[in-house]
């Protein structure tokens, strides 16, 4: 079945009797598939899906339409570095010579799956005949269990004739937590072994690193690619490109590609992302050294690395890597590129063709969540084959597949509610905020939904309230992706402000390195300004703002309401009020992550209290809704407790048992309605 993707398929135009808002809080936490991680090999379409109440795993459709799924229910696949990503990796082979398929007979294929287990440990691997449809075989442990039970396992990469993979394992140390290993390693799919070390932590100058991210091999499994960094760096501020030859002279021995630094000030500059081309020995990275990051690329001839310039993108491609795995673009062969771009913020989809010329990638309702994988056909042709995840603004994600302007449903992440009308939904605005130094603040705005399933927030006056959504990271970015979170509020008569402070990623390198040194000063400057600014554009009503933010975000919404009387009030998620605390206890990826956001621990001690809410709660006049669990060991209780006895009033909850990031369906609901309610009595 082909889909139009606009307007969704569930929209009607029938009125209706009830004036209630469509999302509630059975909507709002109705059990939703995750999909994510979309891949392709020949023409077979693979993808990570976790299902409600089940465990991770692969799914698989076949050229012929099959779909089914490829690891056994008790397994949950995915990684566990950092915050995830990246648990897994599949090839299709001929049975006969396993080497990668390329049009071949599916009957005759064996598909071979990778992956890591997050609850159990280790790795294992699969090999399942292409078009049957018996029972899945038993996954085959790849390590010995000591090594399985320590290690930490992310980006994983399987060779092209399905022998052998390559992964970045972390293990613990047994005195330091933020002292654990980083190690590049090698795992022959032959049998159970401990692996080969290709490179793990230790000294730069001996030719080690404390971080590895995204192994990737080239199609004809000879070398292998990688992206490394050092602290305090950020994967967003300074990395290394490298490369390994795996055979022939040199085999074994690390070329610097890119050390991430130029010119005579050494001006650092980030890469994410390699990948190799599939017909080529050419390996392209995404740089930020021209202001943003885009694709270049480094050819390989006679054993000599050369870097080859290519036009820069249109925009930004690439996303700060906090879970592994996210696909900003992708080689198609002969120079051509396919990428996700962000122009201020605001997605689209382009082709490099031929590494000459950059032309946009369009059909009605084509909003990829990354890019789009090419499965036959030219890329450039209209009825080309891609499968890609699409993120509308006005429906759940849809993972589809065929030509761009009409594909085929695979999966849907949730549906919406029946009966609905367009004007119950909500649409973005990409806004351009004067800051009042000649540049801009991104953000996005929602004005109130108007269909017959919304309501008013209040009964007078045309401008309606507006509740100001902070954003965490801080280097992260407001999406205009469909959120049920933003529909709640749209619903219910609140338009919504999205803001991309100085310090979000999708509008190049300066503004992100912005905050540097001035977390608790841009990004809440940030919040007022663009408030304050909808405010005098008639989108809001200036007696109607209010601010909210989680943990990382919940510090600027109690630094905003500390330095404007803008906001009638706030609401603190699990907030973060005591910067010290922070820098003190976190986990290793993030353990310097706070030098360059505020100042090197612990010589910076008192600017980080100058930065702290828990320092100058007297300055905080509005009401503020504090909610938190008591489980939450990321920004303990205890900190909002303090915070809140410090303002000597306002209305808190606890949540018993709830970590940090409510996750518990009853939770979710309680607490937006808890925060709704409060907001109306300050209306």
């Amino acid at each position: 079945m082909s889909m139009p993707l606009i307007p969704p398929a569930s929209f009607t135009n029938k009125p209706h009797k009830a004036a209630t808002p469509w999302v509630d809080g059975a909507y709002l936490t109705a059990p939703q598939k995750q999909l994510s991680e979309v891949r392709s090999r020949g023409e077979w379409v693979f993808w990570h899906q976790k299902n409600p109440g089940q465990n991770g795993c692969v799914m698989a459709q076949s050229p012929s339409g099959a779909i089914r799924a490829l690891t056994p229910p008790e397994h949950d696949v995915g990684g566990s570095l950092h915050y995830g990503g990246a648990g897994w990796d599949v090839q299709v082979v001929p049975a006969v010579n396993r080497t990668t398929l390329q049009n071949n007979d599916a009957a005759s294929a064996i598909i071979t799956v990778v992956f890591a287990d997050r609850r159990q440990g280790g790795l294992f691997a699969l090999h399942i005949a292409a078009g049957a449809d018996k029972d899945l075989p038993a996954p085959t442990p790849l390590l010995e269990a000591a090594m399985a039970a320590q290690g930490r396992f992310g980006g994983i990469c399987l060779a092209p004739d399905a022998k052998r993979l390559f992964c970045v394992m972390e293990t613990p140390h047994p005195h330091a937590r933020l002292a654990d290993d980083s190690s590049l390693v090698e795992i022959s799919l032959e049998g159970p072994g401990k692996g080969r070390l290709v490179q793990r932590t230790k000294p730069t100058h001996q030719g080690g690193a404390d971080f590895h991210l995204t192994p990737t091999l080239s199609y004809d499994g000879q070398w292998l690619a990688w992206v490394e960094w050092d602290a305090p760096n950020m994967p967003w501020t300074a990395t290394r490109l490298c490369a390994m030859a795996l055979c022939g002279p040199g085999a074994g021995e690390k070329t610097i590609l890119d050390d991430g630094q130029e010119g005579g000030h050494r001006q650092r500059h980030s890469l994410i992302e390699p990948r190799f081309a599939p017909d080529e020995n050419t390996l392209y990275v995404l740089s930020d050294r021209c202001g943003y990051w885009t694709p270049e690329c480094h050819h390989i001839q006679e054993g000599l690395w050369q870097q080859r310039s290519l036009p820069a993108a249109p925009g930004e491609v690439g996303m700060p890597p906090w879970v592994l795995g996210y696909v900003s673009y992708l080689p198609l062969g002969r120079g051509n590129v396919v990428a996700r771009v962000l122009n201020e913020g605001q997605p689209s989809c382009w082709l490099l063709e031929a590494g000459k010329v950059w032309r946009p990638l369009e059909a009605p309702g084509f909003t990829p969540a990354q890019a789009p994988t090419l499965l036959a056909g030219a890329a450039g042709q209209r009825q080309a084959q891609w499968a890609w995840l699409n993120e509308g603004t006005n429906q759940p994600v849809t993972l589809l597949r065929g030509p761009l302007a009409a594909p085929h449903i695979l999966a849907t992440a949730g549906e919406l509610p029946a009966g609905l009308t367009a004007d119950d939904v909500a649409t973005p605005r990409w806004l351009r905020v004067p800051d009042g130094q000649g540049s801009f603040i991104g953000a996005l705005y929602w004005p109130p939904a108007t269909g017959p399933h919304c309501v008013k927030a209040r009964d007078h006056g045309a401008t309606p309230p507006m509740v100001v959504r902070v954003h965490g990271g801080p280097t992260a970015q407001a999406s205009g992706a469909f959120s049920p979170k933003v529909q709640w509020w749209t619903c219910r008569g609140f338009a919504v402000l999205d803001v991309n402070y100085r310090g979000s990623t999708g509008f190049g390198r300066a503004y992100h390195q912005a905050l540097e040194g001035r977390w608790g000063e841009l990004d809440v400057e940030d919040c007022i300004q663009a408030a304050r600014w909808c405010v005098t554009q008639g989108l809001a009503a200036a007696d109607g703002l209010f601010i909210r933010g989680s943990s990382a975000g919940g510090l600027t919404v109690l630094a905003a309401l500390a330095r404007s009387n803008l906001f009638k009030g706030g609401t603190s998620l699990y907030g973060v009020t005591d910067m010290s605390a922070l820098a003190q206890d976190t986990h290793r990826f993030e353990a310097r992550y706070l030098d360059g956001l505020v100042a090197p621990w612990p010589a910076g001690r008192a600017l980080y209290q100058a930065r702290s809410p828990l320092s100058w709660p007297e300055r905080i006049k509005a009401p503020v809704l504090f909610l938190h669990g008591d489980a939450d060991q990321v920004v303990p209780l205890a900190q909002t407790e303090t915070m809140r006895k410090a303002l000597g009033s306002g209305p808190m909850h606890v949540y018993p048992g709830e970590g940090h990031g409510f996750r518990t369906p009853w939770v979710v609901a309680d607490s937006m309605q808890r925060e709704s309610e409060f907001y109306r009595s300050l209306l």
